[in-house]
């Protein structure tokens, strides 16, 4: 009997039609070819990657980009983004909804060839997708500001749905959605947005750098607690996409490459807290050395900091060209803070400031974040190799 089922299970096989199988897996394998070939001849995209742990990753509440779109715990803000859309509409009545996905579709082979896996969507969705989550970052990040100072207006809502004011964003800047922003997994290249604003605003006087400014000062707040050396006047124009940007805020000033914790110990350097002055800003990875002692920027520490650092060096890990600063502090920091009493120290100079329940849980922190991307990427101490800056620190001090 069991080879009758099997001789009848083949026998269905008739009914295939070969060549329109041979024909789609043509198509499907040129498209893949395609895809290859478009990240392999030095365009430049920093690929948007997929790393598999559930907790430091995948977003809680809002879904941006392929990776986790129609997801069931993240639909609920599907709603916000359709919003979104209705508002730009209505914001700008002679650019219709046909043009929106029109313009994206000369994008589609660009955004796909970002994307480090080959993304299970067709064209439709894929674009409806792009327009949704693009719509939704400039209302809600602020990007459509410009326009409305362009235009000489102050209005706060069209028909009843307002862009994100003063009072709205303290409460938004805490948001779980906020953090969602800054997964690597939840990004859409930011030359997608770029491109539905420069639609939008063609019969406005508004710029791109308008965009690239608002999108930045949102980035600001959120990142309020944090030291940075970039001002207003100097804000990025140039990121892949939202983490991206947020990295440049936290990046040092002046790169140096840095020794372990135990040679500054033994080479009788001091730590000391770096203060912060608005003539002479400096970002939270600008550590320096001044007569034997370290200054090191306040760094403040809470339930989300490990979720930001995990994010931040798995994409300087996954697109090299963007450098490697953090995973060099991470793997500083861990040296520093190995013990409760390290933390301490730090703390009571100023240096870190926690709202973690106790100076072990710091220290845990970031040795498991050492140990996390050790495993995962690789050896990290080489991202601190000898030099003799500690030598030239202690003969010249400045």
């Amino acid at each position: 009997m069991g080879e009758d089922m099997l001789t009848e299970q083949y026998d269905n096989t008739d009914d295939v039609d070969i060549d329109e199988l041979a024909g789609s897996m043509r198509a499907d394998l040129n498209r893949r070819i395609a895809l290859n070939e478009y990240r392999g001849n030095g365009n430049k995209c920093c690929l948007i990657c997929k790393i598999n742990d559930r907790n430091a990753y995948e977003p809680s509440v809002l879904s941006i980009g392929p990776y986790h779109h129609s997801e069931l715990p993240l639909l609920a803000m599907e709603t916000e983004k359709w919003i979104c859309v209705d508002y730009i509409l209505k914001l700008n009545h002679h650019v219709s909804l046909r043009e929106y996905p029109s313009l994206l579709s000369g994008l589609e082979k660009q955004v796909r060839g970002c994307c480090s896996e080959d993304i299970d969507m067709d064209s439709k969705e894929f674009l409806q997708m792009l327009l949704l989550d693009s719509c939704f970052i400039l209302v809600y990040l602020g990007g459509m500001q410009g326009i409305c100072r362009a235009k000489d207006t102050h209005e706060a809502s069209v028909d009843g749905h307002g862009i994100q004011e003063d009072s709205d964003t303290v409460e938004w800047y805490n948001s779980s959605a906020v953090y969602d922003l800054l997964l690597l997994e939840n990004q859409i290249p930011f030359f997608v947005i770029r491109a539905i604003y420069q639609l939008f605003s063609r019969d406005t006087m508004a710029t791109t750098p308008l965009l690239t400014s608002d999108i930045s000062e949102f980035m600001e707040g959120i990142l309020y607690h944090f030291p940075k050396a970039i001002t207003e006047a100097n804000r990025p124009v140039d990121f892949y996409h939202l983490l991206h940007l947020c990295r440049m805020y936290l990046k040092p000033e002046h790169v140096h490459r840095w020794r372990r914790a135990v040679d500054y110990h033994e080479a009788g350097i001091e730590f000391k807290k770096r203060d912060f002055h608005e003539e002479d800003p400096h970002s939270l990875l600008d550590i320096r050395f001044r007569k034997g002692v370290m200054e090191i920027p306040c760094l403040p520490i809470d339930d989300k900091s490990s979720l930001l650092f995990r994010n931040l060096v798995a994409l300087e890990q996954t697109c090299p060209q963007v450098g490697d600063d953090i995973t060099a502090y991470i793997v500083l920091m861990s040296e520093f803070v190995s013990t409760a009493a390290d933390v301490a120290l730090l703390a009571q100079k100023g240096i870190i400031v926690h709202q973690m329940e106790s100076d072990e849980e710091v220290s845990t922190l970031f040795t498991k974040l050492f140990e996390y991307f050790n495993d995962l990427f690789g050896d990290l101490y080489s991202y601190t190799p000898c030099d003799t800056l500690i030598p030239i620190v202690i003969q010249s001090p400045v």
